[in-house]
């Protein structure tokens, strides 16, 4: 660490330790972008589930004589009720005001395939974020190394002998003040 520190070229302790702040700032952008991936994943997971719960509903009731009963959401907050006769066909939203009819089979595959891609992408991310919480931590220690090896290389460059001796020095002075502290308090 000192030999990369020393180098002139790295530009020294300071430039050393001002990459890895830079370093240490892209992982924190990194992980904060990755949380966010990682919570709309998350959230929409069981949004896929419950569809897939209600087409694997309707698929059964497709067989059925008795009509099915439901309300179902126009927008925020607006519902509408249906009443449906064998159902054999689903409408699913695909994204960007896109609906799409399926058959009820071919719903239950597509909504199937979603959720293992949803899972997978998750995976995906959560190792992701473990990797770069790995490299924060590391980005981190290597700034804290390169700190504290330019302290200890000024400590040296002070000299040990002046070191010490200016300890003693401040010890020979405490003792004086001291003695004269005492030496006052005993002509009171």
């Amino acid at each position: 660490m000192a030999a990369h520190i020393a180098d002139e070229a790295q530009g020294g302790a300071e430039g050393v330790v001002n990459r890895m702040k830079d370093l240490h700032s892209k992982y924190k952008h990194m992980e904060a972008s990755l949380i966010q991936k990682k919570a709309k994943l998350s959230e929409k997971l069981p949004e896929l589930q419950h569809d897939l719960e209600m087409v694997e509903f309707l698929a059964t009731k497709s067989t059925s004589e008795e009509p099915v009963s439901t309300h179902y959401q126009l927008s925020d907050l607006v519902y509408a009720r249906a009443t449906l006769h064998k159902p054999t066909h689903v409408g699913i939203w695909l994204g960007a005001k896109v609906m799409v009819e399926y058959s009820l089979d071919e719903a239950v595959e597509l909504l199937n395939g979603n959720i293992a891609s949803t899972k997978d992408k998750l995976r995906v991310v959560n190792e992701e974020l473990e990797f770069t919480q790995e490299q924060l931590n590391r980005a981190y220690l290597n700034m804290t190394r390169a700190y504290n090896c330019d302290v200890q290389q000024r400590r040296k460059g002070r000299g040990t002998s002046q070191g010490l001796n200016s300890v003693v020095e401040r010890r020979e002075r405490k003792r004086k003040t001291s003695s004269w502290i005492i030496a006052g308090r005993q002509q009171t």
